[in-house]
């Protein structure tokens, strides 16, 4: 493989494992800080930041789908071939999941965040 190659699979590979490990990172705050995170004035929120978590999860999982599937077009490589293309649609698909739960998780934090604010007043 080309080392501009290598790099590409390089780059998405550590930009999966980073959006996995903020995932991961955004949920064991969560739960660590719950009862500072979720006051009793904003019960009324908590599905929202259920919600957040269901995104963040999912964004997690969708990470570990998209290695696999480098993994996966890596494998099928021999060693004096070139890859057809490195955005194939089992590394595509996966990773544009990932970023869009991974927003969603982020969007819904947001929401659930100014809803505690407006609850507590």
């Amino acid at each position: 493989m080309q080392e501009h190659t290598k790099q590409k699979f390089a780059f998405t590979q550590e930009a999966v494992k980073q959006l996995i490990t903020l995932s991961t990172a955004i949920i064991g705050v969560t739960v660590t800080f719950k009862d500072k995170i979720l006051p009793s004035s904003a019960a009324d929120a908590a599905w929202v930041l259920v919600l957040a978590l269901c995104a963040f999860v999912f964004s997690a999982f969708k990470g570990i789908r998209t290695l696999y599937g480098v993994a996966r077009v890596l494998e099928d490589v021999k060693a004096d071939e070139e890859p057809s293309i490195v955005w194939t649609p089992m590394i595509r698909d996966p990773a544009t999941e990932q970023i869009r739960g991974f927003v969603t998780g982020l969007g819904l934090l947001v929401a659930y965040f100014a809803a505690t604010l407006i609850l507590a007043r």
